[in-house]
């Protein structure tokens, strides 16, 4: 596993999208995705911010060691309980998936589409498979797509 794959992983244990890793870890939105897609590597300045984070450098750098270091991210929700991270990531999902297409849908089918991206990320999550996720989140894109 490389470096882009790895920061892929530690987006994904997150349930974030690229822009909100990229602000979680204090850095522009097309640095991210630079890494995350290869060649480019992060600098200094990244890697304090990804530090700052919680994240573990030494993992990212060699894939040796645990991902975090020693907190948790998100404590479990309770059955039943919102999880507002995977909720906002939902969000986020659909507002960029909007802006990609240069779509806008009604309140009513916003919120149709969030809670169907809720709902994918919830059984996604249950695996922790980046490809899962990835695979998620086109499903998502092709639905909104269809109904805006």
């Amino acid at each position: 596993m490389n470096i882009g794959e790895r920061l892929r992983s530690i987006r994904t244990k997150l349930s974030l999208t690229q822009s909100a890793a990229a602000a979680k870890f204090n850095m522009p939105v097309t640095s991210w995705k630079s890494y995350e897609k290869g060649p480019s590597e992060p600098g200094s300045g990244a890697l304090r911010g990804l530090a700052e984070g919680g994240i573990n450098t030494n993992w990212l750098l060699t894939g040796e060691g645990e991902m975090l270091r020693g907190q948790d991210p998100a404590p479990t929700p309770s059955p039943g309980e919102l999880d507002t991270q995977r909720l906002q990531l939902a969000i986020e999902t659909i507002e960029e998936v909007l802006e990609e297409a240069g779509r806008k849908i009604t309140p009513a089918k916003k919120a149709e589409a969030i809670k169907l991206a809720y709902e994918i990320f919830e059984d996604e999550d249950k695996e922790k498979d980046v490809q899962s996720f990835e695979h998620a989140q086109k499903i998502l894109s092709k639905i909104i797509k269809s109904i805006a």
